[in-house]
């Protein structure tokens, strides 16, 4: 058996300030990753094996490739006006893309071992089918969200995000996810400020 298996991640990154509070930030990032098994049985142990049952040399070539890489993209806001408003606010946008291919073929019947793996055009048994198979899919998605904060007590949230995919039916590629939220910080309120045994609510 000869394996051959090289793996490389790699991954870049990038923030920037482009205005007082205003922050774009990026980040690419990938792996690929491939593999191959070259097995040749040579004439005597092929023929003395049942599992192959291929006497003249057995070959068997497995070779796959499996890559992937995603890139986000994001501007972040955070400032406060006058002392008492603040808007902290996100936009983010990412996108995901895998591939996975496969590729297999044997052949058996050969006259020398001379050539192992690498001349199966000269197996003489009975063919077979080469196999292979490609799997592919993506992803993406889109995030806003915004906080505005009064005084440091009344809080309101928006959120929305839509995810993408490949695998969705066709008509359904997409989901929407909204949300919205209130909170009051009732221990910022001067009723209760002397409260010492509370600490937060």
């Amino acid at each position: 058996n000869k394996v051959l298996q090289p793996i490389i991640n790699s991954s870049l990154s990038l923030e920037v300030d482009i205005i007082d509070g205003l922050k774009a930030k990026g980040q690419l990032s990938g792996g690929l990753d491939t593999y191959r098994r070259n097995r040749y049985v040579p004439k005597r142990i092929s023929a003395e094996d049942e599992s192959i049952r291929a006497g003249g040399g057995f070959a068997e070539v497995t070779s796959n490739l499996n890559y992937n890489w995603m890139g986000e993209a994001s501007l972040m806001y955070n400032k406060t006006f006058n002392e008492i408003h603040n808007i902290n606010a996100v936009a983010a946008y990412s996108m995901e893309k895998n591939h996975y291919e496969e590729l297999k073929a044997s052949a058996s019947g050969f006259a020398s071992d001379a050539y192992e793996t690498y001349n199966m055009a000269a197996s003489s048994g009975s063919a077979r089918k080469p196999e292979s198979k490609l799997t592919e899919y993506s992803l993406l998605s889109y995030v806003g969200r915004a906080i505005y904060t009064l005084k440091d007590r009344y809080i309101l949230t928006g959120t929305m995000r839509v995810d993408g995919s490949s695998r969705f039916g066709k008509n359904n590629r997409y989901g929407y996810f909204p949300s919205a939220a209130a909170a009051w910080r009732i221990t910022e309120e001067d009723f209760i400020k002397n409260v010492t045994w509370l600490s937060d609510l």
